[in-house]
């Protein structure tokens, strides 16, 4: 068995991109992480004794490795190279700044950036989408940068959606007090005012007589219901005079 990966190219002479498309591998089949680098390492020379290939080289070794990430995961090197070229011409373009860490993730990566270099097409299509993405337009000032503009690209029925939660975004908030009640307030003049605050002071001073009578009264022996009388001060700061005279004879 061959296990170099064949090269197509198009009638323009580009290599093609694409060979086949797969359905994505489903993942309930495969290892939720990915396997250490020697275990896939040890799978792939079990490969490439199989197949009748040279265990001492690199390039087949690497060949029968195992992707770990993305739609293709548990596909070989060979196979991925073979019919995805694009997918691994993407992936090693945008991995020209990345740096290596001591990750089974990081260490996958790599090892398929290897191989694909190994190969002079493996280059050959980096550079093809190299260019490729060089050519994409870069954003002008035709770009449409402000609300008016992006509004009127929008389909009508979706803009006035955005417009109605725009506006409901920038209105302040008020509070709803249609289901509030409110309870009817006197309002009072200063003099009344003065007034409750004098009675206020007043009733304090009948409180405080009250205690030190209840005190010198327990102390002596006469009563014994003194307990019982401060339980009733609790309520000192919301009874008047008049209601203190009352509950004192």
């Amino acid at each position: 068995m061959n296990l170099r990966p064949k090269f197509e190219r198009l009638s323009s002479g580009d290599l093609r991109m694409i060979r086949r498309e797969v359905p994505m591998v489903s993942t309930g089949s495969l290892p939720a992480l990915c396997q250490s680098p020697d275990v896939i390492e040890d799978q792939a020379i079990a490969a490439v004794r199989r197949l009748g290939g040279d265990v001492t080289s690199r390039q087949h070794i690497l060949g029968q490795y195992t992707i770990q990430f993305g739609k293709y995961k548990g596909q070989t090197f060979h196979w991925v190279v073979e019919n995805a070229l694009g997918f691994c011409a993407y992936l090693v373009y945008d991995m020209r700044k990345e740096v290596r860490v001591d990750t089974p993730l990081s260490a996958n990566k790599f090892a398929l950036k290897e191989y694909l270099n190994s190969f002079p097409q493996g280059k050959e299509a980096v550079e093809q989408h190299k260019a490729k993405k060089e050519k994409m337009p870069t954003p002008t000032a035709s770009t449409p940068t402000t609300k008016a503009e992006l509004f009127s690209m929008m389909p009508a029925d979706l803009a006035r959606r955005q417009l109605r939660e725009q506006s409901a975004r920038l209105r302040p908030l008020r509070p709803n007090l249609s289901h509030a009640k409110f309870s009817p307030r006197k309002e009072m003049s200063d003099d009344v005012l003065v007034w409750e605050v004098e009675q206020m002071e007043a009733a304090r001073k009948v409180v405080l007589m009250f205690i030190q009578h209840e005190v010198m009264m327990y102390f002596s022996g006469v009563c014994d219901t003194f307990s019982v009388k401060l339980y009733i001060l609790g309520f000192c700061s919301t009874i008047s005079i008049d209601n203190w005279c009352w509950l004192l004879s």
